[in-house]
């Protein structure tokens, strides 16, 4: 019983001392601590293979004048040139200088002023006596561009 102890304490002895080399040698070697992912070759990175974000359209239109789709009959929102009022004035200033050109664009175009945009975009709502008078207005220097007022639907 002493021998077979004896066996089994070298046997265990020698696994021991064996099995942190053999442990070692199958050890994955992974690339450099500043890669991400150990788990997949450099080559397959997603810092490497991701796509570029997609361009986002324009949120200005391409024409001066823009129809909508169930629009407001006579109902127009004008959109000002970004120059045309100081971005860097008082909101009550703003608001003074975008009614001022509005008040302009209605005695010129026979509209009736409905609502002053001056914070999230620079203009306003207007009601004309019909599309041309719209269209002429889109005319105007200080426009970026003229839109139909219109109702969502919602499906």
């Amino acid at each position: 019983m002493g021998r077979v102890m004896i066996c089994l304490t070298f046997f265990t002895a020698l696994v021991l001392a064996v099995l942190p080399i053999t442990t070692l040698a199958q050890q994955q070697e992974y690339p450099a601590p500043h890669y991400l992912f150990p788990s997949f070759s450099e080559e397959f990175s997603p810092l490497i293979t991701s796509r570029p974000a997609k361009s986002q359209r324009s949120l200005t239109p391409s024409t001066k004048f823009v129809k909508t789709r169930n629009p407001i009959p006579n109902l127009y929102i004008v959109v000002l040139k970004d120059e045309v009022v100081d971005p860097a004035a008082s909101l009550a200033a703003r608001r003074a200088a975008v009614t001022a050109i509005a008040n302009a664009h209605a005695q010129a175009h026979l509209g009736k002023i409905g609502y002053i945009y001056e914070t999230a975009l620079i203009g306003y709502s207007i009601e004309l006596p019909n599309e041309a008078a719209a269209i002429a207005l889109s005319g105007n220097p200080q426009v970026k561009w003229v839109e139909e007022d219109g109702l969502l639907q919602w499906q």
